[in-house]
Protein backbone atom coordinates (compact mmCIF):
# COMPACT_ATOMS: atom_id res chain seq x y z
CA UNK A 1 0.00 0.00 0.00
CA UNK A 2 0.97 3.52 -0.88
CA UNK A 3 -0.04 6.79 1.25
CA UNK A 4 -2.69 8.84 -0.28
CA UNK A 5 -1.25 12.04 -1.38
CA UNK A 6 -3.27 15.02 -2.60
CA UNK A 7 -1.30 18.09 -1.69
CA UNK A 8 -1.22 18.71 -5.60
CA UNK A 9 -5.41 18.34 -5.68
CA UNK A 10 -6.21 20.79 -2.63
CA UNK A 11 -6.82 23.83 -5.32
CA UNK A 12 -9.35 21.53 -7.25
CA UNK A 13 -10.96 20.26 -4.11
CA UNK A 14 -11.73 23.89 -2.97
CA UNK A 15 -12.82 24.62 -6.10
CA UNK A 16 -15.42 22.10 -6.35
CA UNK A 17 -17.01 22.56 -3.17
CA UNK A 18 -15.16 20.58 -0.68
CA UNK A 19 -14.66 22.54 2.19
CA UNK A 20 -13.71 19.65 4.79
CA UNK A 21 -10.56 16.74 4.58
CA UNK A 22 -10.49 13.64 6.77
CA UNK A 23 -6.63 13.14 7.50
CA UNK A 24 -5.57 9.50 8.12
CA UNK A 25 -3.70 9.61 11.78
CA UNK A 26 -5.61 6.71 13.83
CA UNK A 27 -3.20 4.23 14.38
CA UNK A 28 -0.25 6.74 14.06
CA UNK A 29 1.55 8.94 16.93
CA UNK A 30 0.59 11.55 17.70
CA UNK A 31 3.54 13.58 16.12
CA UNK A 32 2.26 11.80 13.01
CA UNK A 33 -1.33 13.50 13.58
CA UNK A 34 0.40 17.24 14.00
CA UNK A 35 2.21 17.08 11.44
CA UNK A 36 0.18 16.20 8.54
CA UNK A 37 -2.70 18.43 9.82
CA UNK A 38 -0.31 21.06 9.71
CA UNK A 39 1.43 20.19 6.82
CA UNK A 40 -2.14 20.37 5.01
CA UNK A 41 -3.03 23.52 6.64
CA UNK A 42 -0.53 25.18 5.06
CA UNK A 43 -1.22 23.87 1.55
CA UNK A 44 -5.35 25.14 2.38
CA UNK A 45 -4.48 28.53 3.80
CA UNK A 46 -1.30 29.18 1.15
CA UNK A 47 -1.87 27.32 -1.79
CA UNK A 48 1.45 25.67 -1.78
CA UNK A 49 2.91 23.13 0.24
CA UNK A 50 6.48 23.07 2.73
CA UNK A 51 8.81 21.26 1.27
CA UNK A 52 10.24 21.52 5.29
CA UNK A 53 7.02 20.30 6.61
CA UNK A 54 6.79 18.06 4.38
CA UNK A 55 10.33 16.37 4.97
CA UNK A 56 9.31 16.57 8.57
CA UNK A 57 6.14 14.47 7.79
CA UNK A 58 7.95 11.99 6.21
CA UNK A 59 10.02 11.24 9.02
CA UNK A 60 7.25 10.63 11.10
CA UNK A 61 5.43 8.02 9.06
CA UNK A 62 5.57 7.54 5.38
CA UNK A 63 5.53 4.77 2.47
CA UNK A 64 5.75 5.60 -0.74
CA UNK A 65 2.98 8.27 -1.70
CA UNK A 66 0.02 7.90 -4.66
CA UNK A 67 -2.46 10.46 -5.41
CA UNK A 68 -4.95 7.16 -5.62
CA UNK A 69 -8.31 8.09 -7.02
CA UNK A 70 -7.84 11.38 -7.21
CA UNK A 71 -6.03 10.99 -10.28
CA UNK A 72 -5.05 7.29 -10.24
CA UNK A 73 -5.78 3.86 -10.24
CA UNK A 74 -5.78 0.93 -8.03
CA UNK A 75 -2.62 -0.19 -9.59
CA UNK A 76 -1.15 3.44 -8.53
CA UNK A 77 -1.99 2.23 -4.94
CA UNK A 78 0.05 -0.78 -4.37
CA UNK A 79 4.19 -0.77 -3.17
CA UNK A 80 4.93 -4.42 -3.40
CA UNK A 81 9.12 -3.50 -2.45
CA UNK A 82 8.01 -2.31 1.18
CA UNK A 83 4.90 -1.69 2.14
CA UNK A 84 6.05 0.06 5.92
CA UNK A 85 7.33 3.72 7.00
CA UNK A 86 10.54 4.31 4.51
CA UNK A 87 11.41 7.63 6.14
CA UNK A 88 13.85 10.13 3.79
CA UNK A 89 16.66 9.28 1.84
CA UNK A 90 19.66 9.74 4.59
CA UNK A 91 22.77 8.39 2.04
CA UNK A 92 24.56 5.49 0.50
CA UNK A 93 27.11 2.39 2.50
CA UNK A 94 30.16 3.48 1.16
CA UNK A 95 32.21 1.08 3.27
CA UNK A 96 31.60 -1.75 5.50
CA UNK A 97 31.99 -4.29 8.21
CA UNK A 98 30.65 -6.90 9.85
CA UNK A 99 30.20 -4.56 12.74
CA UNK A 100 29.97 -1.06 11.02
CA UNK A 101 28.95 0.75 8.37
CA UNK A 102 30.32 4.20 6.49
CA UNK A 103 27.38 6.14 5.01
CA UNK A 104 28.13 9.18 2.96
CA UNK A 105 25.13 11.28 4.59
CA UNK A 106 22.99 13.78 3.21
CA UNK A 107 20.94 14.35 6.42
CA UNK A 108 22.36 14.73 9.47
CA UNK A 109 22.46 11.89 11.54
CA UNK A 110 22.63 11.54 15.38
CA UNK A 111 22.54 9.05 18.35
CA UNK A 112 19.07 7.00 18.55
CA UNK A 113 18.07 8.27 14.97
CA UNK A 114 16.30 4.92 13.34
CA UNK A 115 17.59 3.91 9.85
CA UNK A 116 16.73 1.75 7.41
CA UNK A 117 19.17 -0.12 5.04
CA UNK A 118 18.17 -1.16 1.44
CA UNK A 119 19.76 -4.36 0.42
CA UNK A 120 19.20 -5.07 -3.61
CA UNK A 121 18.64 -8.56 -4.50
CA UNK A 122 21.23 -10.81 -6.86
CA UNK A 123 18.25 -11.73 -8.66
CA UNK A 124 16.46 -9.63 -10.80
CA UNK A 125 13.13 -11.27 -10.09
CA UNK A 126 13.76 -11.04 -6.05
CA UNK A 127 12.30 -8.22 -3.78
CA UNK A 128 14.98 -5.84 -1.56
CA UNK A 129 15.62 -6.64 1.73
CA UNK A 130 15.29 -4.07 4.34
CA UNK A 131 16.95 -3.96 7.64
CA UNK A 132 16.02 -1.36 10.19
CA UNK A 133 18.18 -0.11 12.47
CA UNK A 134 19.25 2.37 15.33
CA UNK A 135 22.36 4.75 15.55
CA UNK A 136 23.38 3.60 18.50
CA UNK A 137 27.05 5.30 18.75
CA UNK A 138 28.72 7.52 16.22
CA UNK A 139 32.22 6.18 15.95
CA UNK A 140 33.56 9.14 13.21
CA UNK A 141 32.72 11.98 11.37
CA UNK A 142 34.56 13.44 8.06
CA UNK A 143 32.66 15.80 6.26
CA UNK A 144 29.51 13.43 4.78
CA UNK A 145 30.94 10.60 5.88
CA UNK A 146 29.97 9.28 8.97
CA UNK A 147 30.71 5.59 10.96
CA UNK A 148 27.89 3.70 12.39
CA UNK A 149 27.26 0.86 14.18
CA UNK A 150 25.41 -1.55 11.49
CA UNK A 151 23.73 -4.87 12.03
CA UNK A 152 25.85 -6.79 9.64
CA UNK A 153 27.74 -6.49 6.68
CA UNK A 154 25.62 -4.05 4.45
CA UNK A 155 26.36 -4.30 0.99
CA UNK A 156 28.64 -1.31 -0.49
CA UNK A 157 26.18 1.16 -2.67
CA UNK A 158 22.87 -0.22 -0.61
CA UNK A 159 20.66 3.20 0.09
CA UNK A 160 20.24 4.14 3.91
CA UNK A 161 17.23 6.43 4.54
CA UNK A 162 16.13 7.80 7.87
CA UNK A 163 13.01 6.31 9.69
CA UNK A 164 12.84 8.58 12.50
CA UNK A 165 14.55 11.88 14.11
CA UNK A 166 15.10 11.61 18.17
CA UNK A 167 14.69 15.39 18.09
CA UNK A 168 11.15 15.56 16.84
CA UNK A 169 9.71 13.40 19.32
CA UNK A 170 7.77 15.74 21.61
CA UNK A 171 7.44 14.11 24.99
CA UNK A 172 4.61 16.28 26.07
CA UNK A 173 2.57 14.50 23.42
CA UNK A 174 2.65 11.52 25.04
CA UNK A 175 1.15 12.38 28.50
Amino acid sequence: IKDLHGAGVIGELSDIGVISLKIEGRMKRPEYSEAVSAYYRRIIDTGRPDPEQYKRLQLHFSRETTDGWLRGSIQSMINADYPSHMGIPAGKVVNSTRTHAVIDAQEELFVHDGLLARIDPLESTALPQWIPFSVTAISSREGSLITVPAPGNIPIGSEIRKISDHRLRRPELHS
